[in-house]
């Protein structure tokens, strides 16, 4: 398992379902702002009530071009949102604190004109146990000296309602390092709990991280014998039930896998391969029912039966022949009302989508939402909020059998470290609660102790620790409680 820049103790509660009616994902945002004073210069808001679908205009002045993520609380009213460059609240103006997310050359370059550039790149969940915080997962990108777009690093910034407003407390944490796709994130079958899963490009390793009330913490990396290296990334997605995994590689095809929503483990990998080269862009979605692979390959889009014992890619719609020139087909993503939307590669004012009908099927649907304005490349990455617990499963051991952010409440404390400043100089405060600790420690990236003692008093919740002794760079302060589990965050040292 590869131990790069981690980051513990969060703890989030809420994932999206295709089917059921998911307010915190009632609300999509976007719109390119490319030409001020023209018209089309503006954003898009598209609500999702039912069946109805409305587009408004809203008059932000904000680029998205590819990175987007936004939620709502649990009576549909937007929160708050991001381009990948800062976070807006529900007004469209920079929250406190909100600027210069995924730092760099490219936020630097491309922030002020066109957004940020890595589709399905961000996903705002909330803090379990609290209606006030959020945590925003994020993903970074650079250029190498061929000028070619790798993603990473991958990052959480926590959102936090203070002073009667949303304002950011902390950013830019790094997660995880080296060369990623886009993340995708299922829950738990314990019904609380969460994976993360982030597929390496140059590799053919998925590294995968659990969120629980300790933390996010490594779960194992799999490696899943099929090389995905290249020079265009893509897209993985998780069937609605949690169950199958599929990474859509414009070169490579589709790597299929099972899941375990308990231990967190893959098996049973098969790669299908593409009829026919593909052009880097396209997406991957599944059925509801988890039965039918559908590949998005710009011009293309492909219905793949799973339950076919001859495996084979057949042509849903072609646009080059549906009199459709300038239509083209990305990313897809879920949407509340049970329909497969998906993004533009090239700049239009519309997304076309894969409806869902009553026997189960999909038909697509050219130009299904007519957008006020022009968008490219930009729906959102949502998990499958309405996915819950795995009943009479080993995992299922805390009687979560609803959305837990409704009926459910914390079946245990709300334990939370925080350590500050962060980044440190000379000394570093660390705070903990809902929990007792008896020792405390500082450990480098390759696991070992630097610093470290007991904690002779029982009851402490704190403790100032001089840092001047140590090198720059990032190590993990971790407290062991009295039941002998740790928490750890993330500590960089100037």
């Amino acid at each position: 398992m590869k131990m790069n820049n981690y980051l513990f103790w969060i703890w989030m509660v809420l994932p999206l379902s295709a089917t059921a009616q998911v307010k915190q994902a009632q609300n999509w945002v976007g719109g390119l702002s490319e030409y001020p004073g023209v018209a089309g210069y503006s954003n898009v808001l598209v609500h999702f009530d039912g069946a109805q679908i409305t587009s408004d205009t809203m008059p932000w002045g904000i680029p998205f071009e590819s990175t987007v993520a936004s939620i709502s609380d649990s009576t549909g009213n937007l929160l708050f949102f991001t381009n990948g460059c800062a976070l807006y609240n529900a007004s469209g103006q920079v929250m406190n604190n909100g600027e210069d997310l995924n730092p760099g050359p490219i936020h630097d370059s491309h922030c002020g004109e066109i957004g940020y550039i890595v589709p399905k790149g961000a996903m705002i969940l909330p803090v379990p146990g609290r209606k006030d915080a959020y945590w925003l997962l994020h993903l970074g990108a650079r250029y190498d000296f061929e000028h070619l777009l790798h993603y990473g690093p991958f990052y959480a910034t926590k959102i936090e309602w203070l002073n009667g407003e949303w304002q950011v407390t902390n950013k830019n944490m790094p997660l995880l390092s080296g060369n990623i796709e886009s993340f995708s994130v299922v829950r738990h079958g314990n019904g609380r709990d969460w994976w993360i899963v982030l597929p390496y490009l140059d590799n053919a390793s998925i590294e995968i991280l659990r969120i629980s009330p300790e933390g996010i913490t490594p779960a194992g990396t799999y490696d899943s014998g099929f090389a995905f290296a290249g020079k265009r990334p893509g897209f993985s997605t998780f069937s609605p039930d949690g169950q199958k995994f599929a990474r859509f590689h414009c070169e490579k095809g589709v790597l299929l896998t099972d899941f375990d929503r308990c231990d967190g483990s893959f098996s049973n990998a098969l790669l299908l391969s593409p009829p026919k080269p593909m052009v880097r862009g396209g997406g991957v979605a599944f059925s509801d029912d988890g039965n039918t692979l559908f590949v998005m390959a710009q011009s293309q889009c492909y219905k793949i039966s799973l339950q076919a014992s001859d495996v084979t890619w057949d042509t849903l719609i072609d646009v080059y022949n549906e009199s459709s020139w300038g239509t083209t087909l990305g990313a897809a993503e879920y949407a509340p009302n049970g329909n497969i939307y998906i993004s533009p590669i090239s700049r239009s004012k519309y997304l076309n989508a894969l409806v869902k009908q009553d026997d189960g099927q999909y038909l697509f649907d050219f130009q299904s939402v007519v957008l006020p304005v022009y968008q490219v490349r930009s729906v959102p990455n949502y998990p499958n909020f309405g996915l819950y617990d795995v009943p009479g499963s080993v995992c299922d051991t805390l009687g979560i059998n609803a959305p837990v952010n409704t009926t459910h409440t914390n079946v245990s404390p709300v334990i939370q470290l925080d350590v500050y400043p962060n980044p440190a100089d000379d000394w570093v405060m660390a705070q903990w609660s809902g929990v007792t600790a008896v020792s405390w420690r500082i450990i480098d990236g390759n696991g070992r102790e630097i610093l470290g003692e007991n904690l002779n008093i029982s009851n402490a919740n704190s403790i100032r620790i001089a840092t001047n002794q140590l090198e720059a760079g990032s190590y993990f302060f971790q407290i062991t409680t009295q039941n002998g589990s740790s928490i750890s965050s993330l500590l960089i040292i100037r």
